[in-house]
Protein backbone atom coordinates (compact mmCIF):
# COMPACT_ATOMS: atom_id res chain seq x y z
CA UNK A 1 0.00 0.00 0.00
CA UNK A 2 3.00 2.60 -0.53
CA UNK A 3 3.38 4.62 2.13
CA UNK A 4 0.75 3.59 4.02
CA UNK A 5 1.65 1.95 7.77
CA UNK A 6 1.41 -2.01 8.35
CA UNK A 7 -0.23 -3.73 11.27
CA UNK A 8 1.56 -5.05 13.94
CA UNK A 9 0.59 -8.26 15.86
CA UNK A 10 -2.80 -8.19 17.95
CA UNK A 11 -3.92 -5.08 16.32
CA UNK A 12 -1.03 -2.72 17.14
CA UNK A 13 0.85 -0.11 14.71
CA UNK A 14 4.05 -1.36 13.69
CA UNK A 15 6.36 1.47 13.12
CA UNK A 16 8.32 1.48 10.60
CA UNK A 17 11.51 1.02 12.23
CA UNK A 18 14.74 -0.80 12.24
CA UNK A 19 15.68 -3.08 15.25
CA UNK A 20 16.99 -1.45 18.26
CA UNK A 21 18.53 -2.85 21.91
CA UNK A 22 16.06 -3.30 24.36
CA UNK A 23 15.94 -0.70 27.09
CA UNK A 24 16.25 -3.32 29.43
CA UNK A 25 16.31 -7.17 30.06
CA UNK A 26 12.48 -8.45 30.00
CA UNK A 27 11.34 -5.19 28.50
CA UNK A 28 10.50 -4.46 25.40
CA UNK A 29 12.48 -2.92 22.24
CA UNK A 30 12.60 1.11 21.79
CA UNK A 31 11.67 1.38 17.67
CA UNK A 32 14.30 3.44 16.00
CA UNK A 33 11.96 5.16 13.92
CA UNK A 34 8.23 5.73 12.38
CA UNK A 35 8.25 7.21 8.97
CA UNK A 36 11.88 8.05 9.11
CA UNK A 37 12.16 11.31 10.53
CA UNK A 38 12.84 9.95 14.23
CA UNK A 39 15.26 7.01 15.16
CA UNK A 40 16.47 6.10 18.49
CA UNK A 41 19.17 8.10 20.18
CA UNK A 42 18.96 7.26 23.99
CA UNK A 43 17.19 4.46 26.53
CA UNK A 44 13.86 6.10 27.87
CA UNK A 45 14.31 7.48 30.95
CA UNK A 46 12.09 8.14 34.10
CA UNK A 47 11.08 11.85 33.70
CA UNK A 48 9.72 13.46 30.62
CA UNK A 49 9.48 17.07 30.47
CA UNK A 50 5.62 18.62 31.15
CA UNK A 51 4.36 21.77 33.06
CA UNK A 52 1.44 21.14 35.74
CA UNK A 53 -1.85 21.36 34.61
CA UNK A 54 -4.78 18.85 33.00
CA UNK A 55 -2.25 16.26 31.90
CA UNK A 56 -0.34 15.36 34.92
CA UNK A 57 -2.44 13.01 36.90
CA UNK A 58 -2.97 9.30 36.45
CA UNK A 59 -5.60 6.88 36.82
CA UNK A 60 -4.40 2.98 36.73
CA UNK A 61 -6.07 0.06 35.51
CA UNK A 62 -6.99 0.84 31.74
CA UNK A 63 -6.52 -1.84 30.21
CA UNK A 64 -9.72 -1.45 28.18
CA UNK A 65 -7.71 1.82 26.62
CA UNK A 66 -5.02 -0.64 24.85
CA UNK A 67 -7.37 -0.97 21.35
CA UNK A 68 -7.96 3.00 21.45
CA UNK A 69 -4.34 3.45 21.95
CA UNK A 70 -3.46 1.07 19.01
CA UNK A 71 -6.31 2.93 16.85
CA UNK A 72 -4.39 6.24 18.03
CA UNK A 73 -1.10 5.29 16.48
CA UNK A 74 -2.39 4.34 13.46
CA UNK A 75 -4.06 7.30 12.91
CA UNK A 76 -1.31 9.52 13.89
CA UNK A 77 1.23 7.78 11.24
CA UNK A 78 -1.56 7.49 8.68
CA UNK A 79 -1.76 11.47 8.87
CA UNK A 80 1.84 11.81 9.08
CA UNK A 81 2.35 10.00 5.70
CA UNK A 82 -0.29 11.77 4.51
CA UNK A 83 1.75 15.50 5.16
CA UNK A 84 4.61 14.35 2.86
CA UNK A 85 5.19 16.14 -0.63
CA UNK A 86 2.43 14.26 -3.04
CA UNK A 87 4.17 12.39 -5.87
CA UNK A 88 5.25 8.76 -6.04
CA UNK A 89 3.39 6.33 -3.97
CA UNK A 90 2.07 8.39 -1.82
CA UNK A 91 -0.56 9.97 -4.77
CA UNK A 92 -0.92 6.60 -5.79
CA UNK A 93 -2.06 5.98 -2.64
CA UNK A 94 -4.27 9.70 -3.00
CA UNK A 95 -5.69 8.58 -5.78
CA UNK A 96 -6.44 5.15 -5.82
CA UNK A 97 -8.28 6.02 -2.67
CA UNK A 98 -6.37 3.73 -0.16
CA UNK A 99 -5.26 6.48 1.96
CA UNK A 100 -9.03 7.62 2.13
CA UNK A 101 -9.87 4.00 2.87
CA UNK A 102 -7.44 3.48 5.89
CA UNK A 103 -7.90 6.36 7.40
CA UNK A 104 -11.48 5.57 7.52
CA UNK A 105 -10.98 2.19 9.39
CA UNK A 106 -8.47 3.68 11.68
CA UNK A 107 -10.75 6.60 12.55
CA UNK A 108 -13.79 4.46 12.70
CA UNK A 109 -11.89 2.51 15.44
CA UNK A 110 -11.76 5.92 17.74
CA UNK A 111 -14.92 7.01 16.87
CA UNK A 112 -17.64 5.30 14.19
CA UNK A 113 -19.12 8.40 13.90
CA UNK A 114 -16.04 10.31 12.55
CA UNK A 115 -15.66 7.29 9.98
CA UNK A 116 -19.10 7.94 9.05
CA UNK A 117 -18.25 12.45 8.39
CA UNK A 118 -15.22 12.07 6.44
CA UNK A 119 -15.64 13.09 2.89
CA UNK A 120 -13.56 10.00 1.36
CA UNK A 121 -14.04 12.09 -1.91
CA UNK A 122 -12.41 14.50 -0.92
CA UNK A 123 -9.26 12.50 0.39
CA UNK A 124 -8.99 10.76 -2.74
CA UNK A 125 -9.02 13.92 -5.09
CA UNK A 126 -5.19 13.35 -6.31
CA UNK A 127 -6.09 16.65 -8.86
CA UNK A 128 -4.84 16.18 -12.58
CA UNK A 129 -1.35 16.02 -13.50
CA UNK A 130 0.64 17.42 -10.72
CA UNK A 131 -1.75 20.19 -9.45
CA UNK A 132 -1.63 18.81 -6.27
CA UNK A 133 2.20 18.92 -5.73
CA UNK A 134 1.61 22.68 -7.17
CA UNK A 135 -1.09 23.42 -4.37
CA UNK A 136 1.56 21.91 -1.46
CA UNK A 137 4.06 24.35 -2.68
CA UNK A 138 2.07 27.23 -3.20
CA UNK A 139 0.82 26.35 0.34
CA UNK A 140 2.95 25.01 2.55
CA UNK A 141 6.68 25.52 0.85
CA UNK A 142 6.84 29.13 -0.77
CA UNK A 143 6.13 32.91 -0.52
CA UNK A 144 7.54 36.27 -0.69
CA UNK A 145 7.82 36.61 2.90
CA UNK A 146 7.32 32.44 3.92
CA UNK A 147 4.50 30.18 2.60
CA UNK A 148 1.25 30.90 3.83
CA UNK A 149 0.22 27.99 5.66
CA UNK A 150 4.26 26.62 6.95
CA UNK A 151 3.89 23.14 8.16
CA UNK A 152 6.80 24.10 11.05
CA UNK A 153 5.24 24.53 14.91
CA UNK A 154 8.06 27.24 15.37
CA UNK A 155 6.27 29.48 12.68
CA UNK A 156 3.47 29.74 15.16
CA UNK A 157 5.48 30.89 18.28
CA UNK A 158 6.96 34.11 18.95
CA UNK A 159 10.22 32.54 19.65
CA UNK A 160 10.86 29.76 17.25
CA UNK A 161 14.35 28.39 18.60
CA UNK A 162 12.69 27.77 22.08
CA UNK A 163 9.85 26.01 20.96
CA UNK A 164 12.36 23.58 18.60
CA UNK A 165 14.28 22.97 21.96
CA UNK A 166 11.65 21.80 24.05
CA UNK A 167 10.25 19.42 21.21
CA UNK A 168 13.56 17.91 20.91
CA UNK A 169 13.72 17.70 24.84
CA UNK A 170 10.45 15.87 24.08
CA UNK A 171 11.99 13.48 21.62
CA UNK A 172 15.07 12.75 23.45
CA UNK A 173 13.54 11.91 26.83
CA UNK A 174 11.55 8.92 24.66
CA UNK A 175 14.99 7.98 23.23
CA UNK A 176 14.49 9.96 19.79
CA UNK A 177 16.12 12.02 17.79
CA UNK A 178 16.19 13.46 13.84
CA UNK A 179 17.51 11.06 11.40
CA UNK A 180 19.96 13.39 9.64
CA UNK A 181 19.73 12.24 6.06
CA UNK A 182 16.04 13.18 6.52
CA UNK A 183 16.90 16.83 6.96
CA UNK A 184 13.67 17.56 8.62
CA UNK A 185 13.52 19.71 11.40
CA UNK A 186 12.02 19.05 14.67
CA UNK A 187 9.11 21.14 14.79
CA UNK A 188 7.53 19.65 11.27
CA UNK A 189 4.66 18.50 11.37
CA UNK A 190 5.16 15.35 10.40
CA UNK A 191 7.71 14.54 12.99
CA UNK A 192 5.51 16.00 15.76
CA UNK A 193 2.86 13.47 14.50
CA UNK A 194 5.43 10.55 14.16
CA UNK A 195 6.06 11.35 17.72
CA UNK A 196 2.29 11.15 19.01
CA UNK A 197 2.06 7.47 16.57
CA UNK A 198 5.31 6.27 18.78
CA UNK A 199 3.63 7.02 22.26
CA UNK A 200 0.42 5.66 21.56
CA UNK A 201 2.42 2.92 20.17
CA UNK A 202 4.18 2.50 23.49
CA UNK A 203 1.16 3.09 25.39
CA UNK A 204 -0.35 0.33 24.06
CA UNK A 205 2.69 -2.11 23.79
CA UNK A 206 2.54 -1.48 28.04
CA UNK A 207 -0.91 -1.93 28.46
CA UNK A 208 -0.29 -5.23 26.53
CA UNK A 209 2.11 -6.40 28.74
CA UNK A 210 0.62 -5.15 31.71
CA UNK A 211 3.33 -2.84 32.54
CA UNK A 212 3.31 0.73 33.34
CA UNK A 213 1.42 2.94 30.28
CA UNK A 214 1.35 6.20 32.40
CA UNK A 215 4.17 8.15 31.17
CA UNK A 216 3.56 7.25 27.57
CA UNK A 217 -0.41 8.62 28.37
CA UNK A 218 0.70 11.82 29.98
CA UNK A 219 2.95 13.17 27.00
CA UNK A 220 0.85 12.51 24.25
CA UNK A 221 -1.68 14.45 26.04
CA UNK A 222 1.19 17.47 26.77
CA UNK A 223 2.68 17.30 23.54
CA UNK A 224 -0.51 18.29 22.15
CA UNK A 225 -1.71 20.60 24.43
CA UNK A 226 1.38 22.35 24.09
CA UNK A 227 2.69 22.22 20.32
CA UNK A 228 0.52 20.24 17.17
CA UNK A 229 -3.03 21.13 20.01
CA UNK A 230 -1.64 24.72 19.92
CA UNK A 231 -1.02 25.71 16.37
CA UNK A 232 -3.01 23.70 14.19
CA UNK A 233 -6.16 25.30 14.44
CA UNK A 234 -4.18 28.32 13.36
CA UNK A 235 -2.77 26.76 10.51
CA UNK A 236 -6.11 25.36 9.62
CA UNK A 237 -7.64 28.64 9.76
CA UNK A 238 -5.31 29.92 7.57
CA UNK A 239 -5.30 27.38 5.17
CA UNK A 240 -9.16 27.76 4.48
CA UNK A 241 -8.55 31.56 3.60
CA UNK A 242 -6.20 30.84 0.85
CA UNK A 243 -8.53 28.33 -1.44
CA UNK A 244 -7.12 25.23 -0.64
CA UNK A 245 -7.57 21.96 -2.95
CA UNK A 246 -10.12 20.24 -1.38
CA UNK A 247 -7.58 17.18 0.03
CA UNK A 248 -5.93 19.35 2.11
CA UNK A 249 -9.11 21.31 3.53
CA UNK A 250 -10.22 17.56 4.47
CA UNK A 251 -7.59 16.41 5.63
CA UNK A 252 -6.41 19.21 7.96
CA UNK A 253 -9.98 19.08 9.06
CA UNK A 254 -9.63 15.36 10.17
CA UNK A 255 -6.29 15.74 11.89
CA UNK A 256 -7.42 18.74 13.87
CA UNK A 257 -10.42 16.65 14.97
CA UNK A 258 -8.43 14.09 16.05
CA UNK A 259 -6.06 16.29 18.07
CA UNK A 260 -8.68 18.17 19.92
CA UNK A 261 -11.08 15.34 20.53
CA UNK A 262 -8.21 12.21 21.86
CA UNK A 263 -6.08 15.14 23.62
CA UNK A 264 -9.48 15.46 25.80
CA UNK A 265 -9.59 11.99 25.76
CA UNK A 266 -5.89 11.34 27.61
CA UNK A 267 -6.88 14.28 29.70
CA UNK A 268 -9.83 12.91 31.32
CA UNK A 269 -7.89 9.00 31.32
CA UNK A 270 -5.64 10.81 33.50
CA UNK A 271 -8.15 11.99 36.29
CA UNK A 272 -8.78 9.88 39.52
CA UNK A 273 -11.98 8.04 39.26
Amino acid sequence: MGQLPVQGPEGLPEPDCKPAQPRRAGRWAVPSATHGHLHAAQPYGSRHPRRRGACVTETRGYRSEQPRAAARSRVFGLLAGALGYPEGPLLADIREGRLAEALAKTIGELDPRWAEELDGEALADGLAADELAIEYTRLFDVGSSGPPCPLYGGLWSKERTKNMEEVLRFYRHFGLGLDQEQHQLPDHLSSELEFLHYLAFREAEAMRAGVEAGPYRRAQCDFIERHPGRWVPELRAKLEANAPPRFFAELFRVLERVLVNERAHLAARGQPR
